[in-house]
């Protein structure tokens, strides 16, 4: 059973590094489609977030709260503060050199075909001002290049 405990906490370091990243990335390709507006200071990253991202940001507190629970059911109560810890550590370590970088061509692609996604549902339920927004946002992105 603690097996089981130390592997949910890895499964879930991999999943918080992934969802960390993620985030970072639709910030980063948010600010770079819509540049300098002072009133959009995280640029269009709420447009180009998909669904699932959405989810799994409410997903990794539950992990944490998974993670301190059952270190003080398998172990002791000092368990909930390990547990959480070596959360962070291994899935910051995990995000800062394992995964891709924000502001790669791999989560630019995801971004893109969760839009195009996104854009053919519009069409389908013949949503003309989001069809317009969409496809103007996908313009954006698809001619958007990696600084430096």
């Amino acid at each position: 059973m603690k097996m089981a405990y130390w592997v949910f906490i890895l499964c879930s370091a991999i999943f918080t590094a992934y969802t960390m990243v993620f985030q970072r990335a639709t910030l980063f390709w948010g600010k770079k489609i819509a540049p300098d507006n002072k009133y959009l200071p995280a640029g269009l990253q709420d447009a180009i977030t998909p669904k699932w991202q959405t989810i799994r940001n409410v997903v990794v507190p539950f992990l944490f709260i998974g993670s301190a629970v059952g270190g003080i059911i398998l172990f002791r109560w000092y368990m909930a503060l390990v547990g959480p810890l070596v959360l962070v550590l291994i899935s910051t370590t995990i995000s800062g050199g394992m995964l891709p970088k924000p502001d790669s061509m791999f989560f630019k692609d995801r971004i893109l075909k969760s839009l195009n996604r996104r854009l053919d549902g519009h069409r389908r339920r013949s949503e003309e001002q989001r069809i317009l927004a969409m496809e103007e946002i996908i313009k954006r992105m698809e001619g958007s290049d990696i600084i430096g």
